[in-house]
């Protein structure tokens, strides 16, 4: 027997503010297996949304992501969340979020967030 999470089947969506409508729509989703908590795979999703698709720090007051597992368990997290907690590290963003919720990224988002580069999979 090991103290090592199991691994959850995650989904998560993040959602910007259409300006018009005052709609949120989805503008990226994502599947994955991981033992990764969800608030640290919400920081890391968005945060690499934000960096990839935004670079305008008002971006950050339009989005928000949901990330959700197949139990039900659920978190939602905003832009100025994010920005709060970023605020309390004292480290570089890759630093601060957990290694395996960079994992569950796709590439596009793992470079924008510039987390260290995962070992290829055999076969792939």
């Amino acid at each position: 027997m090991t103290c090592e999470p199991e691994p959850t089947r995650i989904t998560w969506a993040v959602e910007q503010l259409e300006p018009y409508s005052g709609v949120m729509m989805q503008a990226a989703y994502g599947r994955a297996t991981t033992p990764a908590a969800l608030d640290d795979i919400a920081r890391a999703a968005l945060a690499a949304w934000l960096a990839y698709a935004h670079p305008d720090p008002a971006a950050t007051n339009r989005t928000r992501i949901t990330v959700h597992d197949d139990a039900g368990h659920k978190t939602t997290l905003g832009g100025q969340g994010l920005t709060a907690w970023l605020a309390e590290q004292d480290q570089g963003l890759p630093d601060a979020l957990d290694g395996e919720a960079c994992l569950v990224l796709p590439v596009y988002l793992h470079r924008a967030l510039g987390c260290p580069e995962p070992a290829a999979v055999p076969g792939a």
